[in-house]
């Protein structure tokens, strides 16, 4: 038995190794379907005319990650997968100037078109201009739009839940009222996230992907934890809402598309911390609050952090938020009158009657009797929810 545990061992080794040896290779990165952007076009000179094996070469300005693609004999060349971000675009051939293209951006799930004519000269020349990819994709008829990495954290966050931002694109709101996540509603069953609602469609027909992967809950609800809100916003990147007319590549749903991509490490070191409180002393008083407003403590913490293992090769980004919640709710319940629990009643004529109340029912001692009621949530995120009981049964015998 030995020598085959050894050889168990030596295999699990020699995988790590080898994983860790791909990665450190610096490899391309392979973006999914969904999550990535695609950038195509036509290289020209200026009289139109086409240039075959012209030489495309994109690089993206944060990680210095390089894509190398060559025209075809009709001029055209095709990037796909790309990490959304910033990028330069050098095009070259014999016998014409190099042109550069700068600071293009590239959105998540985008498809944007970028022509670039040359001009005759040496390669050693460069023509320097700055990128302006048009804001309209011509070459799809998706509808869609996208809410920026800056958007998203400048950009006032009720539980910092950042699907809530979706609700800024045409044609999408978020349900109101929402069930709530606690006591006898059935909101478990049916999911805890934040429910949108699409050009009419049911908030159970959205889809959400992150990096171009599901994460619908397994009611095919908006993803949530058990306070009703997608945490995170320090790790997204960017995410864009695809409403209509979406292509096959997307599947799965009737409804809308919540494309969302994460933040990754760069060659420069860049993080963020953070601390949110909200307490019942910044609240006001609500018409149905008792003369003291009830008991509401939230803190959310955490922060983000990312950078370079090997330069131009490989990255890492790492997040943590966490939720501490302490709330109370004040509420109105029917129960019997002091009278009516020692067994005066009145008939519908308003005479009076007396019954004799069961006393292993109700008792002097019970009618102050408050409950408690308590969920606590698991790991580092907690919800704590406390409400007086009061409505006891009673068992009348006349």
């Amino acid at each position: 038995m030995v020598p085959r545990r050894l050889s168990d061992l030596a295999t699990v080794l020699l995988s790590v190794i080898s994983l860790s040896l791909i990665l450190l290779s610096g490899g391309p990165a392979v973006w999914a379907q969904l999550a990535g952007a695609t950038l195509s076009g036509q290289v020209s000179d200026r009289s139109g005319a086409i240039i075959a094996s012209a030489s495309v070469t994109i690089r993206n300005m944060a990680t210095d990650e390089v894509r190398n693609v060559t025209t075809n004999e009709r001029g055209l060349y095709n990037a796909p997968s790309l990490q959304p971000g910033i990028y330069s675009v050098t095009v070259s051939a014999p016998g014409f100037a190099t042109r550069v293209e700068r600071d293009l951006q590239l959105t998540v799930g985008a498809i944007r078109q970028l022509d670039v004519s040359l001009t005759v000269g040496t390669m050693a020349e460069h023509i320097e201009v700055q990128a302006g990819a048009a804001d309209v994709e011509t070459d799809t008829s998706v509808v869609s739009a996208t809410v920026g990495q800056q958007h998203i954290v400048d950009l006032p966050l009720n539980g910092r839940d950042w699907t809530k931002l979706a609700v800024l694109q045409p044609g999408v709101i978020s349900v109101r009222p929402q069930a709530p996540t606690t006591g006898n509603s059935n909101r478990g069953v049916r999911g805890f996230g934040n429910q949108l609602a699409s050009n009419g469609h049911s908030p159970y027909e959205n889809t959400y992907r992150v990096d171009g992967i599901n994460e619908n809950d397994y009611s095919n609800g908006a993803p949530g934890s058990v306070i009703g809100a997608n945490l995170g916003v320090d790790a997204i990147q960017e995410f864009n809402v695809v409403t209509t007319s979406y292509t096959a590549e997307y599947g799965r749903t009737s409804g809308s598309v919540i494309n969302a991509v994460t933040r990754s490490g760069a060659n420069d070191l860049h993080g963020s911390a953070f601390v949110f409180d909200r307490d019942k002393i910044f609240d006001a008083r609500n018409f149905f609050d008792a003369p003291e407003i009830p008991p509401f403590h939230r803190v959310q913490f955490g922060g983000a952090a990312g950078g370079p293992i090997r330069k131009n090769r490989t990255f890492i980004f790492g997040a943590y938020e966490g939720v501490r919640q302490s709330q109370s709710v004040n509420f109105n319940s029917v129960v019997p009158s002091p009278d009516a629990r020692m067994g005066q009643l009145h008939r519908a004529d308003g005479t009076p009657v007396t019954i004799t109340v069961d006393p292993n029912v109700c008792h002097d001692r019970s009618i102050q009797r408050h409950g408690e009621l308590r969920h606590r949530a698991p790991r580092s995120h907690s919800f704590e929810k406390r409400q007086s009981v009061r409505n006891l049964p009673l068992r009348l015998r006349p």
